[in-house]
């Protein structure tokens, strides 16, 4: 694929993902929940930092995107993705668009949603140092490579029910469970493994869901 059908098909999937009231609902969800939570958090945390209590919502709103990713991937194989192969015929240059795709969208949605986080954070507590901005970016960055790992996971298995049953497990149950005992999750948000492991995992299940969908019937 040349740089500009690749422009071309991601401009086409963003116009296909605006159409999805999924999309619109989880989004919409996520921009609202994340600053309730911020008040609670800033009315229990009474000695967390603002940029503290802007970014412990962020671990909850990392579902929203897990949903994000598997719902836009698990729309594909309605019967859609037939049509985006007849316009789209390279697999893997289509599934890599797809991937390039989401990470653009959801980079906006997390950059809004960690911004109101923040934001309403600082107006719950607003004395103190504030400097949002190293950590902003990397929980901003973080939420984006797990919408593009939900994705990979949904692609791979063509549903949204087992992709969200598989994801939603390990988010909501296994990881806090053996979070502090191994590593190298990918959910691994401290130090200075917070982006390089989430990124490993991320780009390992890109092309795991690549080389699936290259190889399988549509």
């Amino acid at each position: 694929m040349t740089a500009r059908t690749v422009g071309h098909t991601v401009h086409a999937e963003l116009l296909k993902l605006a159409t999805l009231p999924s999309v619109r609902l989880v989004v919409v969800a996520t921009w609202v929940v994340t600053p309730l939570l911020d008040l609670v958090y800033a009315r229990t945390a009474t000695t967390a930092s603002a940029v503290d209590v802007g970014l412990a919502p962020l671990g909850y709103s990392e579902l929203g995107f897990v949903l994000l990713g598997a719902l836009v991937a698990a729309s594909e194989h309605d019967g859609q993705i037939r049509t985006s192969l007849t316009c789209v015929p390279n697999r893997v240059g289509l599934q890599l668009a797809k991937s390039l795709t989401l990470a653009a969208l959801c980079l906006v949605v997390a950059s809004v949603t960690a911004v109101l986080s923040l934001a309403t954070a600082r107006t719950a507590r607003p004395d103190g140092p504030f400097a949002p901005f190293g950590p902003g970016a990397t929980a901003i960055a973080h939420l984006v490579l797990t919408a593009v790992l939900a994705a990979a996971v949904a692609t791979v298995l063509r549903a949204a029910v087992p992709a969200l049953t598989l994801l939603l497990g390990y988010y909501v149950v296994a990881a806090p469970l053996i979070r502090g005992r191994l590593d190298l999750l990918p959910d691994t948000v401290d130090g200075r493994q917070a982006l390089v492991v989430p990124a490993c995992w991320a780009l390992i299940a890109v092309a795991t869901a690549t080389a699936v969908f290259h190889r399988r019937d549509a």
